[in-house]
């Protein structure tokens, strides 16, 4: 069986190559909860190294209207600051983000995030993981912020 990271790294890429440049001018873009270095980039490896070592910090379950198209939310996050590094449906009720920011001011250290959409009950869930503790709840502050406009 393949790793559920690996396997969504992989369908990301092509997911990616499409998706890039189709924000314009931040229009899924939220006034700012958490400030990002956008200059600070992790590898795919990385994230996966990180994400096997590191545990289990803080979840967020939300309520949704309805669960929007995956490019609808890949913009909501890229236009928030946060890097998507692999995206993909392990069933076709569930969609899953793996994603990760980098608060300003904080010694470059990365809040990991899976996030995964399930359409069989119109709710979300996140899972988040840092070295840095402190940093956690208000990047999970700043997820729920970029998905206001799919709340119920």
């Amino acid at each position: 069986m393949q790793d559920p990271l690996a396997a969504a790294l992989a369908a990301s890429q092509a997911m990616a190559a499409h998706t890039q440049g189709q924000i314009v001018g931040g229009h899924h873009a939220i006034a700012a909860t958490l400030e990002m270095d956008t200059s600070i980039s992790i590898s795919p490896e990385e994230f996966q190294g990180l994400w096997t070592r590191l545990p289990e910090a803080h979840t967020l379950q939300l309520a949704l209207k309805a669960v929007p198209d995956a490019s609808f939310l890949e913009a909501a996050f890229v236009g928030n600051s946060f890097k998507v590094i692999a995206s993909g449906a392990p069933s076709p009720a569930l969609y899953k983000f793996f994603l990760y920011g980098v608060p300003k001011g904080e010694g470059g250290l990365p809040v990991l995030a899976e996030t995964t959409f399930d359409a069989s009950t119109n709710s979300v869930v996140s899972s988040f993981k840092s070295d840095n503790l402190r940093t956690v709840r208000p990047f999970a502050e700043h997820l729920r912020a970029s998905l206001s406009p799919f709340l119920s």
